[in-house]
């Protein structure tokens, strides 16, 4: 576990809960103390130390997210890196906090009826295309001279 209910982030972000647990990444419930609202704070499980690329990965990751706005697109409000006790520093994403259940656990009772599979399939279809139409206009925009 990287973090820990009580944690505080940046003087800001107060750790609630763990909500999720991925293969590179924890997700935990957070309070943004200065906005008072819920948020969700993505942590990678593997610190810089272990990894300095995925620092670099992660960083890309949320600048390019940031600049996308889209119904099927998570937010990103913010980035940070917390020092662990032990010395080794943790890259984090602070994101709009979604409501629902994730696709793995709506799968568990069975395959989805086709036409929620189809809306599912196109929202989802709907969000890359948006993130790979920023990602070529980041790639290809140069600042104006």
């Amino acid at each position: 576990m990287t973090f820990a209910p009580g944690l505080l982030l940046h003087d800001r972000y107060a750790i609630v809960e763990q909500i999720g647990v991925g293969g590179m990444s924890e997700v935990w419930l957070a309070v943004d103390q200065v906005l008072d609202r819920p948020v969700a704070v993505k942590a990678l499980t593997a610190t810089l130390d272990d990894e300095p690329d995925l620092f670099a990965a992660t960083w890309r990751e949320a600048r390019a997210t940031a600049k996308l706005t889209h119904p099927h697109i998570t937010q990103v409000y913010d980035y940070g890196e917390q020092r662990l006790d032990d010395g080794t520093v943790v890259p984090y994403l602070v994101m709009e906090l979604l409501d629902g259940r994730n696709l793995a656990d709506r799968l568990t009772s069975g395959p989805l009826p086709w036409p929620e599979a189809v809306r599912t399939a196109a929202q989802v279809a709907s969000g890359l295309a948006a993130a790979h139409r920023g990602a070529w206009c980041t790639a290809t925009s140069s600042p104006a001279t």
